[in-house]
């Protein structure tokens, strides 16, 4: 059997327009490229959560995200933390924050 009528078979068999066209979620996708070893370690950390890998890589992507949000509330706070510095409200600290992660 050619690959051509092989992947037509499948084609005829499993898909329908739905699973072929429609994406089942409205959440943006992401297509990485992991290495044979980080494969593994996501399924086996899929496995012990027992969950599918696409879920726990998100976990791990919003883990990573939560990680640089602290490192870089920690530069400012450091760079602010002098003696004689002005105090700063809650309201001008975030105004601050989101003004520098624009220019970055």
């Amino acid at each position: 059997m050619t690959w051509r009528k092989c992947t037509q078979t499948l084609l005829d068999e499993w898909a329908t327009f739905d699973t072929l066209f429609r994406m089942a979620t409205t959440k943006p996708r992401l297509h990485i490229s992991l290495s044979k070893a980080e494969e593994q370690f996501l399924a086996s950390l899929a496995k012990r959560d027992q969950v599918p890998r696409a879920t726990k890589a998100a976990q791990l992507v919003r883990q990573a995200m939560e990680i640089e949000e602290d490192f870089a509330l920690s530069h400012i706070a450091m760079q602010r933390d002098v003696p004689g510095a002005p105090r700063m409200s809650h309201e001008a600290f975030w105004k601050a924050a989101f003004k520098k992660a624009k220019r970055a």
